[in-house]
């Protein structure tokens, strides 16, 4: 039997708190916080061992893509997200116009939901402002979820930030792992 991805099930849980706000129903909050929980104890499984050290390690090839990633301008990092998240299985992947793109690089679907995605190479940690520009976004495109992808970290402020405004942080260790999984 194929086991439920974290994502997934982060990914259902959000989307069925969505639910519960816009219907005004608690029934939608319940099952999003368990989804989004047992979710986020299984990527917490995956990332931490039974003495709660980081343990993900990755192979090489991985190493030297995420090297290859680092040189990248911001947007051969878009084509390249793109094309990740359309191998991850994401439908109608596009990507917007690379001026006045309202600050979503990447629009997307997947299972009848809508996400804008902003894209960002950087060497140092993000801070609030792609939060905040993936905010904007993922309400001008009409989005379901909004998502910044980083070969970096984000700042504590940063995850904060999403977190009030429902937006999922993929940073280089979600990056590395998805280019594991799908290599």
């Amino acid at each position: 039997m194929r086991r439920i991805s974290a994502f997934t099930l982060i990914l259902g849980g959000a989307a069925a708190c969505l639910c519960g706000y816009f219907n005004d129903n608690i029934v939608y909050y319940a099952f999003g916080a368990v989804f989004a929980i047992v979710g986020t104890i299984d990527l917490a499984a995956a990332a931490f061992g039974s003495k709660g050290r980081f343990k993900m390690k990755f192979s090489a090839t991985v190493e030297s893509e995420l090297q290859k990633i680092d040189e990248m301008s911001g947007l051969e990092f878009e084509q390249y997200a793109a094309d990740l998240l359309e191998t991850v299985g994401f439908d109608d992947v596009e990507l917007t116009s690379s001026s006045h793109d309202q600050g979503a690089d990447i629009i997307m679907m997947r299972d009848g939901v809508r996400f804008a995605v902003q894209c960002k190479v950087y060497s140092t940690r993000l801070s609030n402002t792609p939060v905040q520009e993936i905010t904007a976004a993922r309400e001008y495109y009409g989005c379901h979820v909004g998502i910044v992808i980083t070969n970096s970290y984000f700042t504590d402020s940063a995850v904060d930030l999403a977190a009030a405004n429902r937006i999922l942080l993929w940073d280089r260790a979600y990056l590395a792992r998805l280019i594991d999984e799908n290599m």
